[in-house]
This record gives C-alpha cells, structure tokens and sequence, in this order.
C-alpha cells in the first residue's frame, strides 16, 4: 500500500510539473514585461522633459537676445532723433547767425526743484561758452547762460521768474520786462495807451549788451490792467515746450 501512494505521487508530480513550470513562467514573463514597459515609460518621460526644459531654456535665451537687440535699436532710434533736432539747430544757426557766433549744446540735465527752472548744459568754458550769453531753441529765447564750468554750463530759463529780460513788442515798438512766474510769461512796464494785439510777436532788445536782440521770446495771448495803474500786463505764450528741449544754441553776445 505505501508503495502506491508513494507511485501515485510521483506521477501526479510528473504529470504536474510541467503545467506549474508554464505557469511560472508566464508568470514571470508578464512581470518582466511590466517592468520593461514601466522602465521604458519612465525613461522615455525623463527624456521628454529633459527636451522641454532644454527648449525652455533655448526659448529664454532668444527671449533676452531679443529684448537686448530691441533696447538697442531704440536707443540708437533715440540718438538718431536727437542728431535730427542737433542737425536742425545747426542749420538754423547758419541762418540766423554767423556759424562762429553759436555753440550748439545737448541738455543733460535739469533743475530738480522745477524742471522749467534751469537747464545744465555738456559745454562750458572750454567750447567758449561764457556767463551772460543768450540761449535758444528752434530760434526763440530759451534763457541765458547762468554759470558755467570747464565743460558744462547752467542756462537760467525764461520762464523760471529768476531772469529779467528787456523786450519790445513788434507792432508798437513798446518796450518793457519780460520775465516768468506762475501766470506764465509776462511782460511789465508797458504804458496803457499802447495799442497791444493778440498774437503779437515779443523780441528781445539789447540794452547794454544784456542779450542778443531781436530774438523772438513769445506771442502775446491777453492784457491785464487795473484802474489806477499807470502800466498794463502782458500774458505771453512761448511756442517752445520746456519739459521736451534736448538740444539748444548759445549765442556769442
């Protein structure tokens, strides 16, 4: 009897191992490819972000080579127009005045307090440039020449309320004070019978070498007079805008 048994069992075994070897190896088969897939997966996600990050950087590089190349172009566009506006001034000196008799300047600065109070100047004493001499842009009256330095200079504006000025109106020959305050431009000490016009030119007028004349200042846009007084007050307007000059000319007085 336990000789049977002991044949059964080896049979059953024969008979069984070769199902259970398929089975274990399918078995490990399938987990073997699961971790091939994972792993490729894996690999190839790694791959893919490695390129993305590399495009990113690519794409941010070229980002900053193009914002560079914009700060460029803008800022030779910016010194292309003040050349221009030099250019211009220049030209307008050798209509007005004799070419030696003007130095053109760039404004690199203006006062903190008030930018319609002065402007610093990039010449000074070494390009001829002397404390008195009249300062204009696009042909009218900008200010006059305050202090200067060996290669700069200060230009006290018209408008700052700090410069007086001798003026005479184009029409009626009237001459006064030109000056600058909160009312804008005014011009004093014209008597009240003077016959005054809207639009009215205002040049300057040489009085001991003060400024240079006949350079146009403003036009006049109202007057003022009170009863009982013995002079009236001129409102002038300047075409030029104080806040936007970049390049202006000095005139050998």
């Amino acid at each position: 009897m336990p000789v049977a048994i002991a044949v059964l069992f080896v049979a059953t075994v024969l008979a069984v191992w070769p199902l259970s070897r398929e089975v274990w190896q399918k078995s490990v088969g399938a987990s073997a490819n699961y971790v091939a897939c994972n792993f490729s997966f894996v690999t190839d996600r790694a791959l893919a972000m490695l390129r993305l990050t590399s495009i990113d950087k690519a794409l941010k590089e070229e980002q900053e080579k193009n914002t560079q190349l914009s700060a460029e172009v803008a800022t030779l566009q910016a010194l292309e127009k003040e050349n221009e506006i030099l250019r211009a001034e220049i030209d307008l000196n050798k209509q007005l005045y004799r070419a030696e008799k003007a130095i053109s300047a760039r404004v690199i600065s203006r006062s903190p307090a008030n930018f319609l109070q002065s402007y610093v100047l990039d010449v000074g004493a070494n390009q001829g440039v002397e404390v008195g001499q009249t300062v204009t842009s696009s042909g009218y009256l900008l200010g006059q020449v305050r202090s200067v330095t060996p290669n700069t200079s200060e230009v006290i504006l018209i408008t700052s309320g700090r410069l007086l000025l001798p003026a005479i109106l184009q029409n009626s020959k009237a001459t006064g004070v030109i000056s600058g305050g909160l009312e804008g431009l005014t011009l004093e000490e014209i008597s009240l019978d003077t016959q005054v016009e809207e639009g009215e030119l205002i040049f300057t007028q040489d009085i001991d070498g003060i400024v240079v004349a006949n350079i146009p200042v403003a036009t006049v846009s109202s007057v003022q007079a009170r009863k009982g007084d013995i002079f009236q007050t001129i409102i002038a307007n300047s075409p030029l805008d104080f806040t936007k000059i970049t390049v202006v000319n000095i005139i050998k007085n």
